[in-house]
């Protein structure tokens, strides 16, 4: 035989809950090298399992799959193809061995076939123009939440935080290289939110509060900076409610 088509898939087949057989014209040695996906109608590619939802029916140069005889006709959706023979060298030729010229032509025909299966594989792959002059790009390992750009030189990958994304929890405060600070701006700031430390970004505060050692924001025995016209002022946190104190400053 030969192969004489560079097509290793089918096109997508029509099913229509009555039709139970589908032909391929694709050059295979057993029948287990198909794979064959099924989508009903609105779902999603899953594939269906030799023997319990279909058999193959060999062809001179193809075959035949069909449910007949293992499961209903498949629900209106599209049926995929595919050919997919090992990756291994089937024959072990010996020294003054009897050539068949069938098993030649059968381990040549085997050989295009891998490489048939392999550019199939590439094709469905991101890849570069052929006059691009870029190589040795790196995935990143994955990282949780993050999406893949590329870095500052645009000559390599790298993990990003999504754009509008809260950013990640400070693990060690006396790291602010845990924050993320891309493009800080003046006014920039960590603030605890009551579960992490984030970043504000051109914080404006309209009071400064002090928290007294074992109280929370708000607890009685703290006490706060506040603006109130000309006065800078302090007032303390008495009986659940922020009393002024003497201390005044005027700063305009």
């Amino acid at each position: 035989m030969a192969v004489t088509t560079e097509a290793n898939r089918t096109a997508e087949l029509t099913t229509d809950g009555v039709e139970t057989s589908y032909d391929f014209d694709m050059l295979i040695y057993d029948e287990s090298h198909v794979d064959v996906y099924f989508k009903a109608t609105g779902g999603s590619y899953a594939q269906l399992a030799l023997n319990t939802d279909y058999g193959v029916i060999f062809t001179e140069l193809g075959g035949t799959v069909t449910t007949s005889g293992f499961t209903a006709p498949l629900v209106a959706g599209t049926l995929l193809i595919i050919r997919d023979i090992p990756d291994t060298q089937q024959t072990n030729w010996l020294y003054l061995d009897n050539h068949s010229e069938v098993q030649h032509q059968n381990d040549f025909d085997r050989a295009v076939i891998r490489i048939l299966q392999l550019l199939e594989q590439i094709e469905r792959s991101p890849k570069f123009a052929i006059h691009s002059q870029t190589t040795d790009i790196n995935f990143p390992e994955p990282v949780a939440n993050q999406i893949i750009g590329w870095n500052g030189a645009a000559d390599d990958l790298e993990n990003k935080t999504p754009a509008g994304e809260v950013p990640p929890t400070v693990t060690n405060f006396d790291d602010l290289g845990d924050v993320d600070v891309d493009s800080p701006a003046v006014g920039d700031m960590v603030q605890w939110d009551g579960s992490s430390w984030k970043k504000i970004a051109n914080a404006s505060l309209s009071y400064f509060e002090i928290v007294k050692s074992g109280n929370t924001p708000g607890d009685n025995g703290n006490c706060r900076f506040i603006i109130s016209g000309t006065k800078l002022i302090i007032e303390a946190r008495t009986g659940g409610a922020w009393v002024g104190t003497r201390w005044k400053h005027t700063i305009a």
